[in-house]
């Protein structure tokens, strides 16, 4: 798994310096953790709208000095492409190719209004557009041309986007609003398989991450990760009359996984966490939630 450390300096040389000092920090620090299955990536917000180009140079050195890789918010709203288009005479992709941005491994979030005259150069590039379909229908945003994306070789695969966008962190809601707006966008029906859909959710990950040899499907010599649902619940057809692909990506939710193995360790059995104490969770979660109200509260009584 990655975890990214979101990057917001807004051109000031100060932020700038401040925010490159934490990040080599928790890259150093990430290089040590879980043994190895938890990496550092660098996440800049936004490139041109809140990371400039002197930060996204001092970016690129990093993930080139840590090995790692860039989570970023592409193309939401085609913010980037007009500023780049005044700024350089040229598309975000283009511009971004052309300062090196692209030659490290790059999740990019939404990706909807990317032109079609980048795709190609996308698709020769260790990138991933990542769709959260919910969270974008939330906003009221397009829907991202999946459909052309794929055909022309881009890695795709699925995301949620924050909390603020996105109430539900089910993947297997997300599937199933993704494979339907594809088809209310496209005009037709299966626009994308159900293959293509859990395709994108399994191995499209994992080829984002750079892991495809070791996770992202269930084969021989791959690490031991594997999620068992319930075959009995609702959403499942009586065999042999249901499809599986068709299921996972349309009828069935999170609520039915019984069961979860990383790396041959069960971490649910039985719906029972066997690593995780729940209701202490859940108050903690509960006590770092008031206090972050409370901050809320006293930053608004100040303003």
């Amino acid at each position: 798994a990655a975890l990214a450390y979101g990057v917001v300096e807004l051109g000031d040389p100060a932020a700038r310096q401040k925010e490159l000092a934490e990040l080599e920090a928790f890259l150093e620090e990430m290089g040590t953790q879980a043994g190895g299955r938890l990496r550092g990536w660098i996440g800049p917000h936004a490139y041109f709208v809140d990371n400039s180009a002197e930060m996204m140079a001092a970016e690129r050195m990093l993930a080139e000095k840590y090995d790692t890789g860039m989570h970023i918010h592409l193309s939401t709203t085609g913010e980037e492409d007009r500023f780049c288009q005044d700024a350089y005479g040229t598309s975000a992709v283009a511009q971004m190719d052309a300062m090196g941005m692209l030659v490290r491994p790059t999740l990019a979030a939404h990706s909807i209004t990317i032109p079609e005259a980048d795709w190609r150069t996308l698709a020769q590039r260790p990138f991933t557009a990542v769709i959260a379909a919910s969270a974008c229908m939330r906003a009221g945003a397009e829907a991202a041309p999946v459909v052309g994306m794929r055909a022309a070789g881009i890695n795709l695969a699925v995301g949620t986007d924050n909390v603020c966008n996105n109430n539900d962190y089910d993947l297997f809601a997300e599937m199933r609003t993704l494979a339907k707006l594809a088809s209310f966008r496209e005009g037709r029906p299966g626009a994308l398989s159900a293959r293509d859909v859990l395709d994108m959710a399994t191995a499209g990950g994992a080829r984002a991450l750079g892991l495809a040899d070791e996770i992202g499907d269930l084969t021989a010599g791959k690490r031991a990760d594997l999620i068992v649902l319930d075959r009995t619940g609702i959403g499942w057809s009586p065999l042999p009359t249901n499809d599986p692909f068709t299921a996972l990506v349309y009828s069935v939710s999170g609520l039915q996984v019984t069961d979860t193995m990383v790396e041959g360790r069960w971490l649910l059995r039985d719906r029972r966490w066997t690593t995780l104490n729940y209701a202490d969770a859940v108050r903690r979660q509960g006590d770092d939630a008031r206090r972050l109200m409370s901050r809320r509260d006293a930053q608004m009584a100040q303003s």
